[in-house]
């Protein structure tokens, strides 16, 4: 019993702190302001710019085309990096390299 009788006082003490409310009033022309601000105010083609591309579908489209571009990038870097790596006459690349290193002579070097 006791408990519910705390529980009642404190129900009391809550809706006696209500007892000095009263409505809330705006400050003085604040609807003529309102009123003002939003008739008054034009809107710029970026307004209605960002309002097309803030649309789901627009957002979503755009970032699907984005990550298409992308694979399709990536896929076509693999494949020229497959056909670069690829020699065209392997032996003809050891017979410069052959050439190159024995043409120089590391015993005998003159500087300047």
């Amino acid at each position: 019993m006791e408990k519910r009788d705390d529980m009642n006082e404190k129900v009391e003490g809550v809706m006696q702190s209500l007892d000095g409310i009263k409505r809330a009033d705006p400050g003085p022309w604040f609807f003529s302001r309102l009123s003002q601000r939003l008739g008054s105010n034009p809107r710029s083609p970026w307004f209605y710019i960002g309002a097309f591309l803030s649309r789901p579908s627009v957002a979503i489209s755009g970032v699907m085309a984005v990550l298409i571009l992308n694979l399709v990038l990536l896929l076509n870097q693999q494949s020229e990096v497959e056909t670069a790596s690829l020699p065209l006459n392997f032996s003809s690349e050891n017979e410069y390299i052959t050439a190159s290193n024995s043409s120089y002579d590391y015993e005998n070097l003159v500087q300047p």
